[in-house]
């Protein structure tokens, strides 16, 4: 395989992986949205017209027993704890892609004064 084709090859996977690395990243960020709304928005309950949201609750025990059947606390920690993975995933591969497209293009550069030098 000739340099420069292995080259273009290496710089598109990066790109590929740069752009994986982002939509894990984005998917994150909603999850970690979605996880503040849940506990930060009052919503409606069945027993009671409205409740405030998990972490605004007036009174724990009263918003415990009648409210609580509405939105349990399960639910936000169980998107944190997706959300990690995901965004641990999404970082390493767009940290790991940019450094390998900067390298080629520092590679690149380097060969062209080499050559630039010889002349």
């Amino acid at each position: 395989m000739r340099p420069l084709v292995y080259d273009l090859r290496f710089r598109e996977r990066a790109q590929r992986d740069r752009g994986t690395g982002l939509v894990l990243l984005l998917i994150a960020v909603g999850l970690w949205f979605v996880c503040v709304w849940q506990l930060l928005m009052p919503y409606d309950s069945t027993y009671r017209g409205k409740c405030d949201g998990p972490l605004f609750a007036d009174d724990a025990r009263r918003t415990a027993t009648v409210c609580d059947t509405g939105r349990r606390l399960a639910w936000p920690l169980g998107l944190l704890a997706l959300s990690v993975p995901v965004s641990l995933t999404g970082g390493v591969l767009y940290t790991g892609a940019t450094t390998r497209l900067v390298m080629s293009e520092h590679a690149a550069e380097m060969e062209r004064l080499a050559q630039l030098h010889k002349e």
